[in-house]
C-alpha cells in the first residue's frame, strides 16, 4: 500500500521500537487522527472509517498516511501493536 516502505525485510507483525513513537505517541496526534487510529485498531477499513466519520475516503487515506508517519509505523498491524501497548492490550 501507499503507507508501507520496502526493503526492510520486516514482517507485518514486527514490533516497533518505542523511539519511533515520538514524544507523545498516540496522545500527540490531533483528535481526528486519534479517532481514525482507534478505528483502524478496531478493524475498520478506510471505506468504513470514511462512512462512519462522514468524510471522503481520500481524506481518510491522507490521514492514515499522516498517522503512520507521525507514529513511525509502516502498516495497520504495527499501529494496532503500538496502541495495544499504550493501552495495556485494551483498545478504547
Amino acid at each position: 500500500g501507499a503507507a508501507t516502505t520496502g526493503g526492510t525485510g520486516a514482517s507485518l507483525g514486527d514490533a516497533i521500537p518505542l523511539s519511533g513513537l515520538g514524544a507523545a505517541g498516540l496522545a500527540g496526534l490531533p483528535a481526528r487522527e486519534r479517532e481514525i487510529a482507534l478505528l483502524i485498531c478496531r478493524g475498520r477499513d478506510n471505506r468504513a472509517i470514511a462512512d462512519e466519520l462522514f468524510t471522503s475516503i481520500h481524506t481518510v487515506k491522507h490521514q492514515v498516511t499522516s498517522i503512520f508517519q507521525k507514529l513511525g509505523v509502516r502498516n495497520r498491524i504495527q499501529l494496532a501493536n503500538l496502541v495495544s501497548n499504550q493501552f495495556g492490550k485494551r483498545i478504547p
